[in-house]
């Protein structure tokens, strides 16, 4: 198992073990309240009820941080053998018709991109109308002409500032969603100033921020309306009807805070030293927390009406005061932001979080975001009655008439989730898969569990209706899926078993049958009602992994699921897929009953050794049979820029890379790094009918900070 470092400290020397408020000495409320970190306490959220009220929550939480910090730096001085030790690591359709070809007028059935709930869109970085297809290439929004095939071509492109991550199509327009900072919007002359040290460097320049780019796409021309720069980073994205909802973490750095005391501190100095040192640092870092104004700490939003950013742009404040919401406990300092961005108006609204908040969940009625207490692990002694468990708590945002998410109730499950697959909402109902009793907290002491916890509304709460345990004991979930009042759980240690849950009494959910075989599914998709196709890894009855495993699971009879076929790919970890952590890279056409994934390996067979590949590979999926029908490759599209493939196969993964499949008709358009290349899947043997390069050759980098092939390419030739 793979290792990882941890600070072995105990929590005594600022009190942040006990019960009880205590105060500081200048009377004001301190962290030392051991509830401030208790996640086992009922989740919960609260409005700020004046801007004092915000400002006093956000350097609260400040404050929390920094005395956190200088308590585990403060116990370097005070154990032997410094602060660290080694630890072991904590995780992280059916078949369809086959409609007579037509390659005539407009296409009638085309892939989408493949999403976890009907009518809630996810961004990726390539969609399609049919009659268009719309990609993200490096910082460039190209829009083809994908109909007919055999004309397929580039039609116009828009360059981006930053870096292009993912994007929405919305009627006639696309929201292009990138990571920008400061200097992205310099000029090149202040660049050029920068770079040849004829400025300061200003650390605000590193700024980060999520720009919202709207780009009409109803003329020839493809135009940029509207962007505007959110502070921070993109967590996830949602998108319903007009309205795209934001999940963005804000990031705190306070600049003049110390963490180490200056002067002749050493392991060996005395106690009363060592406490003294840290306490007036104590007092000198809340001295500068205290300083700052609220509006330094609230997330900011700014206007680029004019296409361009600047450091002396103050933005506009994210939330107002009375939308800043406190968590009961303490959460992180940094801020989650849900934004709403209403694409018809180009008009904003939020709500802000004060807290770290990792995994986004969205159903077509409410918005959820949740988070796990794995970064407070190593706040508590090596001594088991002093562990917390682990717990995730989860904030629900009801999506009202208006499509603004509002904050509507809290609750929190025992355990981990491990993707947004871990939830579902039924019947205005919260099901929750996770997974207990992992890592350094009950090492040695009680096996891993999985558990399925329905939870319902009541009031401001998300309380426990029902409850299913028990399952996987000694292993962890490795997949989900919900489908109305089932739900399918896949756990792996050695084996697969594959659960399947009847949720139809959410009071009383159970297990309604169970599949053992070896090897586990990493992503579960349905095939129909009663038909599940699933994508993971194969392994043998020790558990050790093999190659990649496509595999159908009849279902119908939710007492006895069965394996019907499996399809593996390679024989180790020298194959894999992006589907496979990646549900958007798995397209599954029900219309042909066609499927098609990148596939990328080492082919150590190969007489150069280590030869690598990077291909989409499309099968043939009924009910019963995975069958492939075609293997493609992007390294034509290198030779088009010039490069010398017989040496880029050694280090070309970045190159060529396969990403995506789309489906149109009968035709499957591969998406690479690079471009699209364009095959009828009724008669692969025929090659391409069509290819476009869609990155320009100055722009292309050879996939590598070293570029291995430079000596075996002519110095013109673009590489």
């Amino acid at each position: 198992m793979r290792k990882a470092l941890r600070p072995l400290i105990a929590l005594a020397s600022f009190g942040l073990i006990g019960c009880g408020d205590s105060k500081s000495t200048d009377g004001t409320p301190t962290v030392e309240s051991g509830d401030r970190l208790d996640w086992s306490r009922t989740a919960a959220l609260t409005h700020a009820d004046s801007c004092q009220a915000a400002q006093d929550a956000l350097r609260a939480a400040a404050t929390t941080q920094m005395e956190l910090e200088l308590d585990r730096n403060k116990r370097c001085f005070l154990q032997e053998g410094g602060c660290y030790r080694w630890l072991e690591d904590t995780p992280g359709g059916n078949d369809g018709g086959q409609p007579a070809p037509s390659d005539d007028g407009s296409p009638d059935e085309y892939s989408e991109t493949n999403t976890q709930v009907e009518g809630v869109d996810e961004a990726d970085f390539v969609k399609t109308t049919g009659e268009r297809i719309y990609a993200l290439f490096g910082q460039d929004f190209v829009a083809l002409d994908s109909w007919p095939a055999k004309d397929t071509s580039e039609l116009a492109r828009v360059r981006l500032h930053g870096w292009p991550n993912n994007f929405y199509l919305a009627g006639d327009k696309a929201v292009v969603l990138s990571w920008v900072s400061f200097y992205d919007f310099l000029s090149p002359e202040d660049k050029a100033d920068y770079e040849q040290g004829l400025r300061d460097w200003d650390y605000r320049l590193w700024q980060g921020g999520t720009l919202v780019t709207v780009i009409d796409l109803a003329t020839a021309t493809p135009t940029i309306t509207s962007e505007h720069m959110i502070g921070g980073s993109l967590v996830d994205s949602r998108r319903i009807d007009d309205k795209v909802y934001l999940a963005q973490n804000d990031y705190i750095w306070i600049d003049g805070l110390q963490y180490w005391p200056e002067g002749g501190l050493t392991f060996e100095s005395p106690q009363a030293e060592i406490d003294a040192a840290y306490d007036t640092l104590l007092a000198k870092n809340r001295a500068v927390i205290d300083a700052l104004p609220l509006d330094w700490w609230l997330p900011r939003r700014y206007d680029l009406s004019n296409g361009t950013l600047n450091l002396d742009d103050p933005g506009v404040p994210l939330v107002d005061c009375t939308n800043v919401l406190v968590p009961n406990v303490y959460a992180g300092q940094s801020l989650l932001s849900v934004v709403t961005y209403d694409l018809t108006q180009d008009t904003f609204d939020a709500s802000t979080i004060s807290g770290e908040w990792g995994t986004i969940y969205a159903s077509k009625n409410a918005l959820y975001v949740a988070s796990t207490n794995w970064g407070w692990y190593w706040w508590w002694e090596d001594q088991a009655a002093d562990r917390p468990p682990i717990t995730t708590h989860i904030h629900k945002f009801t999506l009202g008439s208006d499509g603004i998410a509002r904050y509507a109730a809290s609750g929190n499950v025992l355990g981990y989730a491990f993707s947004q697959f871990a939830f579902d909402e039924n019947d205005g109902r919260l099901r929750v898969a996770t997974t207990d009793g992992f890592g350094w907290w009950n090492q040695g002491e009680t096996l891993t569990e999985s558990r399925v916890t329905v939870l319902a509304q009541d009031g401001a709460e998300l309380v426990t209706e029902g409850l299913v345990d028990g399952l996987g004991k000694g292993e962890t979930i490795q997949s989900v899926r919900f489908m109305g009042d089932l739900g399918y759980v896949v756990t792996f240690q050695q084996v697969d078993p594959l659960y399947v849950i009847d949720l139809k009494n959410p009071a009383a959910p159970r297990v309604a049958g169970e599949l053992k075989i070896p090897g586990f599914s990493s992503y579960i998709h349905p095939l129909d009602a009663g038909h599940l196709l699933t994508i993971g890894r194969d392994a043998n009855d020790q558990g050790q992994i093999g190659g990649m495993k496509l595999e159908i699971f009849d279902v119908r009879d939710p007492s006895a699921p069965k394996s019907v076929k499996t399809a593996v790919l390679g024989d180790s970890w020298n194959t894999w897929s992006d589907a496979q952590w990646d549900h958007k890279a798995f397209t599954y056409f029900p219309a042909r009953g066609l499927l098609g994934i990148p596939v990328s390996g080492w082919d150590t067979d190969n007489e150069s050794y280590w030869h690598y590949q990077s291909e989409l590979f499309v099968f043939k999926v009924s009910l019963n049979d995975i069958e492939q029908i075609g293997a493609v490759s992007h390294m034509g599209l290198l030779e088009d820029l010039g490069v010398n493939t017989e040496c880029r196969q050694w280090y070309g993964w970045n190159d060529a890379y396969i990403r995506r499949a789309v489906f149109i008709e009968d035709y499957v358009y591969s998406v690479s790094n690079v471009g699209v290349v364009v095959h009828d899947t009724r008669d692969f043997a025929a090659g391409p009918v069509a290819d476009v390069l869609a990155i320009e050759p100055q722009d292309f980098s050879g996939g590598a900070y070293y570029d291995p092939c430079a000596s075996e390419v002519d110095a013109g030739t673009p590489r």
